[in-house]
């Protein structure tokens, strides 16, 4: 039986976490807290794709990742700030598998 679902979550600085280190935890990459002065390097192997979605007349710096959670943690002074959005999808793998031919 197809299982198959879309998630939308709300990401913030709950209980003082960065938004980099959420950012690093959902993605897997290598992210700088600059807010914090630290690195987060939890690697991921199960992360399959990896997109963000900017407006359209965003500026091309903030396609990269690390810009855009510098940037969001500049612009953002409230502790209890909503930084993103985060979107989660799950497949049924056959269907995975014909989309990835």
């Amino acid at each position: 039986m197809a299982n198959f679902h879309l998630e939308v979550k709300n990401i913030g600085r709950r209980k003082h976490k960065s938004p980099a280190k959420i950012v690093n935890y959902i993605t897997g990459q290598s992210i700088y807290d600059s807010r914090n002065k630290r690195t987060y390097n939890a690697e991921r192997t199960d992360v399959i794709y990896r997109g963000y979605f900017l407006p359209d007349k965003a500026s091309d710096e903030f396609a990269d990742i690390q810009t855009l959670c510098t940037k969001i943690d500049e612009a953002e002074k409230r502790a209890d700030a909503r930084t993103a959005r985060e979107y989660i999808g799950s497949l049924p793998n056959e269907l995975i598998t014909i989309l990835w031919k």
